[in-house]
């Protein structure tokens, strides 16, 4: 119980919800703060001041797994990559900068309430709400309600879609990232980050590691998947990472060639007259491996649809690349996609 105080160094109350026993469901809403089902009632999620914010940081429990260990791994704690979410002393819950934000809705994802939503452009922390609850000091009694609290809110079904999809949210959160990028070396990290929403055990390689060729590692159901990432404009220089990961990972760690999955994840995909998937083709064809390619929008849209599995990233290949992507991804999520066929090459390669 100490460790749980010991949490709470700024803030020193929080909030219990009369009722959270009767809460059916939280369904997140685009635009809105999430719905929160009462009985026969439809309240607003609301900050909750919790004592440890997972919409800030980690548990280090959820970084760390069997392939960070193996690997030299970037354990950072903090959930948002870009450094975007703060809870300032002064204030009763976080505070998002809009202008650092890029929507990727870990943060949303991660709130126990629901607290958090996502407009077009950022995320907003809500901190108004008809539901009743009860504002108490910290203490040992308190922490252990609020605990039992967060137990039974983690038992409560999500439902819904963080941000509906357009060509002005890919077109905002795209010049943030490419803005963003040229101070930041974030990329890896908000991979990473994504990855662990989705259920994922991802080890991602520290920034400046020079002695770690490989971006990240990830487990798939039959086999682990190597991740090299990029987000401007050097594709071709990809398929010979992958290459040298897989060297490095059969030669030093007796990795089993065939339980290998190379995975590269773009901020947008080359066009279709690009030498990258010549590339990747010849590499199929003459020793049998096909690196499947993805962009962080696939992830993304994962996330706002509050997806559970990426297992499904493997039928990502080139043969599928410029017929079934987007319906790949649409059986996924279970609705059609609003983003136009080719736009900014985020779903299917442009011509």
């Amino acid at each position: 119980m100490l460790k749980i105080l010991k949490q709470q160094s700024k803030h020193e109350k929080i909030k219990l919800i009369k009722q959270v026993e009767k809460i059916e469901s939280i369904e997140s809403v685009p635009n809105h703060p999430s719905k929160i089902k009462l009985e026969a009632d439809i309240y607003s999620g609301a900050c909750i001041s919790c004592t440890f914010p997972t919409c800030i940081k980690y548990h280090s429990n959820e970084v760390k797994n069997s392939l960070t260990d193996m690997f030299s791994s970037d354990l950072s704690e903090y959930v948002c990559a870009v450094d975007a979410i703060k809870w300032p002393s002064n204030l009763d819950t976080p505070l998002i900068d809009e202008n650092s934000c890029i929507n990727c809705g870990v943060c949303a994802l991660r709130c126990p309430i629901g607290a958090i939503y996502l407009t077009e452009t950022h995320a907003v922390v809500n901190d108004n709400s008809e539901i009743e609850y009860e504002i108490v000091e910290i203490n040992e009694n308190s922490s252990i309600k609020f605990e039992e609290q967060l137990q039974k809110l983690s038992r409560v079904p999500r439902k819904g879609t963080l941000i509906l999809e357009s060509s002005h949210v890919l077109e905002t959160q795209i010049s943030k990232i490419v803005e963003i990028s040229r101070n930041s070396n974030f990329v890896n990290l908000l991979v990473r980050n994504m990855m662990i929403s989705l259920g994922v055990d991802v080890s991602i390689s520290r920034q400046g590691d020079v002695y770690n060729r490989i971006d990240g590692v990830t487990r798939f159901d039959a086999g682990f998947g190597i991740v090299e990432i990029e987000i401007g404009k050097d594709a071709l220089s990809l398929p010979r990472a992958i290459l040298d990961d897989i060297a490095g990972l059969v030669s030093m760690h007796q990795f089993n060639l065939l339980e290998l999955h190379p995975l590269v994840i773009m901020l947008s995909l080359p066009n279709e007259r690009s030498e990258y998937w010549r590339v990747i083709k010849d590499i199929k064809k003459v020793i049998g491996l096909e690196i499947n390619t993805i962009t962080l929008h696939v992830l993304f849209l994962l996330v706002w649809n509050l997806y559970d599995n990426v297992s499904f990233l493997k039928k990502f290949s080139f043969d599928n690349l410029f017929q079934s992507n987007r319906v790949i991804l649409e059986n996924e999520i279970g609705r059609k996609l609003n983003i136009p066929i080719g736009l900014y090459g985020v779903i299917e390669a442009e011509k």
